[in-house]
């Protein structure tokens, strides 16, 4: 993976999440207790955390915590127990 600065023309500008493209990027993660683990690693940072650990519609057992890197790209780490809807 390469990183470089952003050209002049776009070094102030920010990521903004009603922009058409991407809207989040998605880590699975194996158990709830690393998703409270990503949690913890990134308060003590920081962050910038869009929701706790919690329960969510989107699949049974889905439990995740939304978080913003420093350009304000939203990073969502959640734990779906068995192989969730790719189980039927």
């Amino acid at each position: 993976m390469v990183s470089r600065a952003a050209g002049p023309a776009w070094s102030r500008e920010r990521f903004v999440q009603g922009r058409v493209g991407l809207d989040h990027v998605c880590f699975r993660a194996r158990t709830r207790d690393d998703v409270h683990a990503v949690h913890a690693f990134f308060v003590e940072r920081g962050a910038t955390i869009v929701h706790p650990p919690e329960e969510g519609p989107w699949a049974p057992g889905h439990f995740s915590v939304l978080f913003e890197d420093p350009d304000g790209i939203r990073l969502e780490v959640n734990h779906v127990p068995g192989k969730g809807l790719l189980d039927s």
